[in-house]
Formats: structure tokens, sequence, C-alpha cells
């Protein structure tokens, strides 16, 4: 174990970092306490095929609650122990492929469109305008008229990317998503390998 896990396992359920009214069962945040838990004592365990499971389920927890609450220290902490501890069991080789990508080996990021990571990504329900306007009104026009997108896909408009289409890309087109790679405390060049 490093030292840096060990210390994340020591802080995160500090009562400075998880509200103790989290730990009710009829918390919004309690599958999130459970599976953050669920992967220390995994982790201790020493049972590191099944944590990519528990970091697949806190993941996808963590994202529904910033989109219905937003930031909290707890958040935040459950995030840095999620890159922790799967760069740890990234050298055990247990079942990464359930992983979510931001917590997978550098050589996967590297080659696999990092989608909603990325700029360019266009997630279902938003809209995408994908030229420039000289006039204001005229993008306020067309934008009011667009309707959302049915699914999500690479909205890069300079070309087909490598990340996607490996035959027919011409080029990684890959742009940082900057505030959202902030919000995972991962920095700009998480998906980069050119840097």
């Amino acid at each position: 174990m490093t030292d840096d896990v060990l210390t994340i396992f020591k802080e995160i359920n500090n009562k400075d970092n998880l509200p103790g009214v989290w730990l009710r069962r009829n918390s919004t945040h309690y599958n999130l306490v459970s599976y953050i838990n669920h992967i220390i004592g995994l982790y201790l365990s020493g049972t590191f095929e099944f944590i990519p499971v528990f970091i697949n389920r806190a993941d996808k927890e963590l994202n529904s609650l910033t989109d219905r609450i937003g930031h909290h220290r707890y958040v935040e902490k459950c995030r840095i122990l999620l890159l922790q501890v799967s760069k740890q069991i990234n050298l055990h080789k247990s079942h990464k492929e359930i992983l979510p990508l931001i917590y997978q080996e550098d050589k996967e990021r590297f080659r696999a469109c990092p989608e909603k990571f990325c700029f360019h990504w266009v997630d279902e329900g938003t809209i995408k305008l994908p030229i420039q306007f000289a006039e204001l009104e005229e993008a306020l026009k067309l934008s009011n008229n667009a309707t959302p997108s049915k699914t999500s896909y690479c909205g890069c408009v300079f070309g087909t990317c490598k990340r996607q289409v490996v035959e027919a890309g011409n080029k990684d087109w890959y742009e940082p998503n900057e505030p959202l790679l902030s919000a995972y405390k991962v920095s700009d060049y998480h998906f980069r390998n050119d840097c």
C-alpha cells in the first residue's frame, strides 16, 4: 500500500469530510459512502479482483450526485481515492476492463476516445453548433431552432479523430475538457501522451 492510498483511506471518513447524516440509509449519499467503504475493505483484505466493480459503481454515483448537488469536499476526496486505488489495482491487472476510462492505465487512456473529457464530445440531450457566426443574432436564431442530440457523439468539426476510427482518422483531435478534468482531480494531460 502506498502512502497516498493510506493517507486518503485515513481522511475519507473523517468527520470533517463526511457529514454524519450521509451515513443514514435514507440519505441520497448512502450508496456512494457504501461503495467507497467497500473499496477500502476489499483493498485492505487484498481482494483486488472485485474492486473495479465498486469503482465503476462509485464513479456513476459521483457523477449523479455532482449533477444534483454540485461539489462537496467528500466528493473530491472520493475522486482522489478512486484515482489512487485504480493506480494500484492496474498493477494487478484484475478485471480492469470494467473500469471507467479515467481510471485505466496510461496506454489505454492515450488511445481511447475520452468522450465527456474531450471538448468536442456532445452528450445526449445537448445542442452543438459546429460553426462560427459573424453575428450574434444569427447564432441565437439557429440555436433556438436546434434540437437536442438523441445520442452522444464526437462533434469534432476538424476531421475524423483517430481515437474514434483508427483507420479513417487523420489526427488525434482530443482537446481537454479542463473543468471536468479539474473536477476529477486530474491534470489536463491525463488523456494525452504527447506532453
